[in-house]
């Protein structure tokens, strides 16, 4: 059973899984995206970035190496 919503590009699966962020709050920074996320499991890469003209408004994409960290992960901050 192979599901095919959301990942359109293979491609990418050796080089992690982005899970995109949007709508974070002002109290956000990249080191606690960071330490969230690394609690699921190996974090390849992150960023954080603020709408413009909505200064307290962020959003970002974090990449897990683990689709099944990801996959938890993504668990976790639907339920934020």
């Amino acid at each position: 059973s192979h599901s095919h919503h959301e990942h359109r590009d293979h491609s990418s699966s050796d080089s992690g899984v982005k899970l995109y962020l949007s709508n974070l709050g002002s109290s956000i920074s990249e080191r606690k995206i960071k330490e969230e996320f690394e609690r699921f499991g190996d974090v390849i890469d992150y960023s954080l970035k603020r709408k413009s003209g909505k200064s307290t408004n962020y959003f970002g994409y974090v990449v897990m190496k683990n689709r099944a960290d990801a996959e938890e992960a993504k668990r976790y901050i639907g339920k934020q």
